[in-house]
C-alpha cells in the first residue's frame, strides 16, 4: 500500500479543508439569498394561487349531474397546473365523475378565473375536455 509523506498528507488535508469551506460558504450563501428573496417578495406573493384549485372545484361541481360522487385530483399533483397571466388564472386538472350508468369516468377540466378586486377571485368559465 502507498504511504503518504507528511507533506503530502498536509497538502491533502489543506485541499480538503478548502473544498469543504467553499462548499459550506456556498450553501450558506444560497440559503441566505433564498431567505432574503422570500422576505423581499413576501408581500408580493400571490395568495390567490392557494384558492384557485378549490374555487375551481366548487364551480365544476355545479356543472356535474352527480356532484356528490366526484373525486378530484390533488391540487398539488404533477399533472395539475396553475398559471397566471395578468389578473387571470388558468387552472387545469383531472377528476373522476359518475356518468348516467354509475361508472366513474376520468375527465380533464379547465377553469379560467379572474380577480374581482385585490382579494377575491371571480369565476369566468370552467369546461371539460
Amino acid at each position: 500500500m502507498y504511504k503518504m509523506t507528511k507533506e503530502a498528507e498536509l497538502t491533502f488535508v489543506t485541499y480538503m479543508t478548502v473544498i469543504a469551506t467553499l462548499l459550506l460558504v456556498g450553501v450558506i450563501g444560497y440559503l441566505a439569498e433564498s431567505d432574503s428573496f422570500e422576505k423581499s417578495n413576501k408581500n408580493s406573493y400571490d395568495q390567490n394561487l392557494v384558492y384557485v384549485c378549490p374555487y375551481s372545484q366548487i364551480e365544476i361541481k355545479k356543472q356535474l349531474k352527480y356532484p356528490d360522487g366526484v373525486k378530484f385530483q390533488s391540487c398539488v399533483s404533477t399533472s395539475t397546473s396553475i398559471s397566471k397571466i395578468g389578473d387571470n388564472y388558468h387552472f387545469n386538472s383531472y377528476l373522476e365523475a359518475k356518468n348516467d350508468f354509475g361508472m366513474m369516468i376520468p375527465q380533464k377540466y379547465v377553469c379560467l378565473l379572474t380577480l374581482k378586486n385585490t382579494k377575491d377571485l371571480e369565476y369566468i368559465s370552467c369546461s371539460f375536455n
